[in-house]
């Protein structure tokens, strides 16, 4: 009895052990169920708010699936991240915005420095060359001067000519001489061969002899007589014209003389930068045979007309070259240092923005800035009116204020998607609105289309669709608060 009695009490503990270890486990297992449920419940967002548009036409939205009106696709959910909250605004998520690499910079009032490159080349100074002509007919007997580029001073004899018209003055000269000089003449006679003798004078020095020549006349005994032409400057002959026994006529070419001392820098600048440039501006530049010398002057002659081929206008720095470095013909590359927008009491500063912020599409320049105070990075786009372009910046002339954040990097991808919402991008953008006249549609609100239209109490309401003119049509009055020909 005792030993049956004690395999019972044995049984039972064994039992109640068991029961307590399943009952733990039990525990174990619904506990941590509980909580998977709980942790996924506080995990799961809330209802999101969605967005419906098709592929093809991106001004059709709604806001549940369904299909397009236009081409019965069906509609597609739309980009969060992206949102258009007003019509030409558009809204990225600021994970977005990092993805895009938006940057901005403010639009500034301030003076420029602007280096203007230019390509030109080294020229005579034409006003330091001479033209040596003969005086007279005659045959050359002998040139001094005999290949060009050779160095020439101011006298030093040139040619010697011989002129058979030449030699009949000088001998009318000097039968006047005689004339004065004879002692058996009459006074009268003397005075008459006076004034014959001053005018043969005066006509060999129109033919060529120096007064010195004319004056030793009397005391050569060799009749024929050779006029010597002498250089008329400093320089070297740039052409010859003649050779030795040729025979010229009066006013003929014999040889151009040019000084180097004195040398044209003349750089081509285009039509668009001809305004830029002004008298004075200092100017450099660089020519290829004497690398990393840099040679300067300032800009002396800006010319009046435009070449006709190449759209260029000539602008020229005079330069002093005493050391003979440069030489004509000689190709240079320049840049003319140009400041503009000094402020002065009846002009301010022109306004500049980043020359990568404008998108131009041929007929406009659109420029998309950020809108402040939002609680998402927000945009719009602008169309400007540009002006000049200096190097890196444009000139904006309307269309923007001073410290607008305008975009500088990015830009092409805001447009883009603003065109894959149907919003006003740089292809679509409306010409400015004049007061009263429609610019988006009143259904949806994307920018109208001028072929898709009804008329409404005798006005013409435009939409951006086909699919909106339906729309309207089953109620008008809805609408009529979003037209403004309807609240003159």
């Amino acid at each position: 009895m005792k030993m049956q009695c004690r395999k019972n009490r044995s049984g039972k503990a064994m039992l109640w052990l068991m029961a307590i270890i399943v009952a733990f486990i039990l525990g174990v297992f619904l506990a941590g169920y509980f909580n998977r449920q709980d942790k996924g419940r506080s995990d799961t967002p809330g209802p999101v708010s969605e967005l419906w548009y098709c592929s093809m036409h991106p001004q059709i939205k709604q806001d549940k699936p369904g299909l397009c009106p236009l081409c019965n696709m069906d509609l597609i959910v739309m980009d969060q991240s992206v949102v258009s909250d007003l019509p030409g605004e558009i809204s990225f998520n600021p994970d977005a915005i990092k993805l895009m690499e938006v940057a901005t910079a403010p639009a500034q009032r301030r003076e420029i420095e602007y280096e203007l490159r230019l390509t030109g080349r080294v020229k005579y100074d034409e006003q330091a060359q001479s033209m040596l002509t003969a005086w007279t007919a005659g045959r050359i007997e002998r040139l001094f001067v005999d290949y060009t580029g050779q160095q020439v001073i101011k006298g030093s004899p040139m040619l010697e000519l011989y002129s058979p018209q030449l030699n009949t003055a000088v001998e009318e000269y000097l039968q006047a001489y005689r004339a004065v000089t004879d002692s058996g003449s009459s006074e009268l006679v003397r005075q008459s061969a006076q004034a014959n003798m001053q005018l043969a004078a005066a006509k060999l020095e129109q033919m060529g002899l120096a007064h010195q020549q004319i004056e030793l006349l009397p005391q050569n005994n060799q009749r024929a007589v050779y006029v010597t032409i002498n250089a008329p400057a400093d320089g070297i002959v740039t052409q010859r014209y003649q050779v030795q026994g040729n025979y010229v006529k009066a006013g003929d070419n014999l040889f151009s003389i040019a000084d180097l001392n004195k040398l044209w820098v003349v750089f081509d600048v285009f039509e668009s930068d001809m305004a830029k440039i002004k008298l004075g501006d200092e100017a450099e530049f660089t020519t290829p045979a004497y690398a990393g010398e840099v040679f300067s002057g300032q800009v002396s002659f800006i010319s009046p007309v435009v070449d006709p081929v190449s759209r260029t206008i000539e602008v020229r720095v005079n330069y002093d070259n005493s050391n003979g470095e440069l030489k004509p013909d000689m190709l240079v590359q320049g840049q003319v240092k140009v400041k503009y927008g000094h402020q002065s009491p009846s002009r301010q500063q022109p306004l500049l923005i980043p020359a990568s912020s404008p998108l131009m599409t041929g007929k406009r320049a659109i420029v998309y800035v950020a809108v402040p105070h939002r609680e998402r990075p927000t945009y719009t786009g602008r169309e400007v009116e540009l002006g000049r372009r200096w190097g890196d910046y444009y000139e904006v002339l309307n269309g923007l204020s001073e410290g607008d954040q305008v975009v500088v990097s990015g830009n092409f991808k805001i447009d883009s998607s603003i065109q894959l919402s149907g919003g006003m991008s740089m292809m679509n953008m409306s010409d400015p609105a004049v007061p009263g006249e429609q610019m988006f549609c009143p259904v949806m609100g994307n920018p109208i289309d001028k072929k898709v239209f009804v008329i409404y109490k005798g006005q013409k309401v435009y939409f951006c669709c086909p699919g909106c003119d339906k729309k309207f049509k089953e109620d008008p009055e809805k609408y009529l608060d979003k037209l403004p020909q309807f609240n003159k």
